[in-house]
């Protein structure tokens, strides 16, 4: 399961899915980009293991909650 981070997703995201991948990622990061591929794969075959999408610019203070420093992450 993929599904992008959204306000009303509980800012202790870790607690509510404490196994999970966050993928911080930004649209201009061709980087981020290759490793959709890979995350769409682990996701399809690994479906108790939620992958959630955290667009950089969009969610800055979340981000730097986990001290993200460069990407992808």
């Amino acid at each position: 399961m993929i599904f992008n981070y959204v306000d009303d997703l509980d800012i202790n995201v870790t607690d509510k899915y404490p196994n999970c991948i966050l993928d911080f990622y930004a649209d201009c990061c061709g980087q981020c980009k290759s490793l959709f591929r890979f995350l769409n794969e682990f996701a399809e075959r690994h479906p108790n293991f939620p992958v959630i999408k955290v667009d950089i610019e969009a969610y800055e203070d979340f981000t730097e909650s986990f001290n993200v420093q460069h990407l992808p992450t």
